[in-house]
């Protein structure tokens, strides 16, 4: 449609040029004409003055042959001019005709696609009604998107500056734990030093109690012997003692 309504506003345009062009030569020709009519009315005053007012040279002529040779020569000069410009002005004429059938028909044709030209005009204005309530329509949705695009740029700032602070908060609170890490580590060994430590004492002293409970039934058993070997070496002297 637009292409369609471009190309009848250029054949508009071009009609308009060529009537203005054919009414500017018409109005040329025109000009012609009065100043061809003007120039054919000057000459034959001209000559007509020429004819009322005799040379002085032309004394040895008798008054009568003089203006009778005169008004020959202005006939016959006024014929050939007459015809001349009779002529010119048939051309002009037939000029003029022309750029009359051109512009009438430049007329013609100008009201003939006036109703074909109004039609598309009519589609152009609703194409461009059209048009410009869609770009309203779109401008009002981007306008729109914009503000929620603004808003949640703003939120998601707002968050991020809030992780920003909550990821500082962490590895903060991560290098605190790290270093309480090393010193759980610093105890733990301690604590295994200490343990190993007891664990050797305690292995010691439960050696020593072995060591000593050995140690007490090695001297009771040590004790057991020397009863039995005192009775076994005793009782026979008290048995010769009781005979004796």
């Amino acid at each position: 449609m637009p292409t369609e309504a471009s190309n009848c506003n250029n054949n508009i345009m071009f009609t308009i040029y060529r009537v203005s062009d054919a009414e500017v030569n018409n109005r040329v020709l025109r000009s012609t004409l009065n100043d061809l009519s003007h120039e054919l009315l000057s000459q034959t005053l001209t000559k007509n003055s020429n004819t009322d007012l005799p040379r002085r040279d032309l004394s040895v002529q008798t008054g009568n042959e003089f203006c009778q040779s005169k008004v020959v020569s202005v006939e016959e000069s006024n014929r050939k001019s007459s015809k001349e410009y009779l002529w010119k002005f048939r051309e002009l004429e037939k000029e003029n005709n022309k750029l009359s059938q051109l512009i009438n028909g430049m007329r013609s044709l100008y009201t003939q696609n006036l109703k074909t030209i109004q039609n598309h005009l009519n589609c152009l204005t609703d194409l461009i009604s059209t048009v410009c309530s869609s770009y309203l329509k779109v401008n009002q949705a981007y306008h729109n998107d914009n503000i929620k695009w603004r808003n949640e740029r703003q939120n998601l700032s707002s968050q991020l500056e809030n992780e920003k602070h909550l990821t500082e908060e962490i590895r903060n609170k991560l290098n605190t734990m790290e270093a309480d890490k090393k010193k759980l580590g610093n105890i733990i060994n301690k604590l295994k030093e200490q343990r190993e430590n007891e664990m050797k004492e305690f292995n010691a002293n439960k050696e020593i109690k072995r060591l000593k409970e050995e140690l007490d039934i090695s001297k009771l058993q040590t004790e057991q012997i020397r009863q039995f070997i005192e009775q076994w070496i005793l009782m026979p002297i008290k048995f010769m003692q009781k005979n004796y």
